[in-house]
C-alpha cells in the first residue's frame, strides 16, 4: 500500500510480456544500446553509443556510423560521423559519443516528416539500421518550439487498444487525427506497441508517451 512495485498500466490484466519483443544475433562484440540527438540549434548530430563485449577478452574495436537519405527508392550517405577506436573490456560495456556538424539537415515536423536512417559498424562486423527525423523540441515560458518554430500541441488520446492492430490500421487511426487538425497524441495509460510510434513518425504526429504507472484508488489513499 502507498508504494510502487512495478509498472503495470492501465490495461494490465490483457497482458503477458510487457512489450514487443525482438531477436538478434550479432558478435561478442556489439552495439548495445545507442540515443541519436539531433540539435537544430547547434545544427549538429550526436550519437551516443552503448558497446558491449560478452567476450572472455578486452577488445578494441572501431566505431563507424553514416546517416542514410532514401530517395525514389534509392538509399544514399548524405553525412559521414568521424569514426572512434573504442576500448571495450571482457565481460563490461563501454560509452562513446559521435558527433559532427550538420547545419543543413532536413527538419521533421508535423508538416514535413522527413526520416533518414543511421547506420552504424562495428570493426567486429556488427550492423545496425536506426530510423530517425532530425527535430529538436523545447520550451520558452509558456510556448512550446519545434525545431525553433513556435507550435500549439492541439492533441488527442485515448485508451489504447485491447487487441493487436495492423500497421495499415493503425495508419488509418493517425490519418484520422491529423484529419482534426491535431498535431500530437497521448498514449494513454501506457507506452504502446512500436508500431504506433513507427506509423506517427511517418505521417508526422508528435507523441506524447505516457509512464505505466497507474494509480488505483484500492491502493493509494
Amino acid at each position: 500500500r502507498d508504494r510502487v512495485l512495478a509498472p503495470i498500466g492501465g490495461l494490465y490484466g490483457l497482458y503477458g510480456i510487457w512489450s514487443d519483443v525482438t531477436l538478434r544475433s550479432h558478435p561478442a562484440v556489439h552495439v548495445k544500446d545507442l540515443f541519436i540527438r539531433p540539435s537544430v540549434r547547434r545544427g549538429e548530430l550526436a550519437v551516443e553509443y552503448t558497446l558491449a563485449n560478452e567476450s572472455g577478452r578486452d577488445a578494441e574495436v572501431e566505431l563507424r556510423a553514416a546517416v542514410e537519405e532514401t530517395r525514389s527508392g534509392n538509399a544514399r550517405d548524405v553525412l559521414g560521423l568521424p569514426p572512434a577506436k573504442v576500448r571495450v573490456p571482457a565481460g563490461k560495456t563501454a560509452a562513446a559519443t559521435l558527433r559532427q556538424p550538420w547545419p543543413d539537415a532536413r527538419h521533421w515536423s508535423h508538416a514535413d516528416p522527413h526520416l533518414y536512417h543511421l547506420r552504424s559498424e562495428l570493426s567486429t562486423g556488427d550492423t545496425l539500421r536506426t530510423r530517425f527525423g532530425f527535430r529538436e523540441f523545447w520550451t520558452e515560458g509558456h510556448r512550446f518550439f519545434l525545431n525553433g518554430v513556435p507550435v500549439n500541441m492541439l492533441a488527442t488520446s485515448w485508451w489504447p487498444p485491447h487487441g493487436p492492430m495492423t500497421r495499415e490500421e493503425v495508419r488509418a487511426r493517425w490519418e484520422a487525427v491529423k484529419r482534426c487538425g491535431c498535431v500530437a497524441f497521448r498514449t494513454h495509460t501506457q507506452p504502446w506497441p512500436s508500431v504506433h510510434y513507427d506509423v506517427a513518425d511517418e505521417l508526422g504526429l508528435l507523441m506524447i508517451v505516457e509512464g505505466a504507472v497507474w494509480n488505483d484508488d484500492t491502493v493509494y489513499r
